[in-house]
């Protein structure tokens, strides 16, 4: 090929229970800062039911993500969603990427969805991916990978195919999830969450006999994806 593409990550953020943005996110990890605490059993200040037992889990700032969620007039979407448009914003904002025009996509990941609202409505991946792109009135249909714990991964490998193959310019890849009592019944089920709580030092085997559990967190991260030429000289 005599002009390759080179496939560059150009802006990114991040959404997680160690803070709001990429900086926050790092300043936590370089002070050891933990994002992981025990979350007791029975619903949490805001009502809502994560786990039937005690579990050590990571959760977003909730009061931090309503005020975001007010100042984005965006109250009236759901915790994942908001998440998601949140993060989208970010990016649009500092990379100046359009997803009004033809060549730049909206790539969304997810394991689960809106899975909170199981119950009360139906929780449709194509409806959220729907309601997401009329909000920034992408000119695109908003897709969506759904692929077990790889989602992210499959991702990125689909928008780097994209770019690639002509069909785009500029892709921003969105992965999101939620931990919701549906997440933590089913990990409890398999008596894979703990109340106790682990260390980054120790050498417990998953699965093994001194396997206390596995930590669940939620979050949303962006990716945008960039392509460049690079000449190549004719030998």
């Amino acid at each position: 090929m005599e002009h390759p593409l080179n496939i560059y990550i150009t802006a990114h953020t991040l959404i997680s229970s160690l803070g709001f943005g990429t900086e926050e996110n790092l300043k936590a990890i370089r002070t050891y800062r933990s994002g992981v605490h025990l979350q007791e059993a029975g619903p949490d200040s805001e009502g809502n039911r994560i786990s039937d037992t005690p579990i050590q889990a990571g959760l977003i700032d909730s009061a931090e993500l309503e005020k975001r969620a007010r100042q984005a007039q965006i109250e009236a979407y759901p915790r994942l969603e908001q998440l998601f448009i949140l993060t989208i914003q970010e990016i649009l904002s500092q990379s100046g990427a359009d997803l009004c025009k033809q060549d730049c996509a909206l790539l969304l990941s997810t394991t689960k969805g809106n899975i909170d609202l199981l119950g009360d409505s139906p929780v449709f991946l194509g409806k959220m991916a729907e309601r997401i792109g009329s909000f920034f009135r992408t000119a695109n249909r908003v897709e969506v990978i759904s692929n077990a714990c790889i989602s992210g991964v499959s991702a990125l490998i689909v928008a780097k195919r994209w770019i690639e193959t002509g069909r785009y310019k500029q892709v921003i890849v969105a992965g999101g999830d939620i931990l919701s009592h549906f997440i933590t019944s089913g990990f409890l089920s398999f008596r894979s969450v703990s109340a106790q709580r682990g260390s980054l030092r120790s050498r417990i085997t998953e699965y093994g006999r001194q396997c206390k559990g596995y930590t669940a967190f939620g979050g949303c991260c962006q990716q945008r994806c960039q392509s460049y030429l690079r000449s190549v000289p004719n030998r």
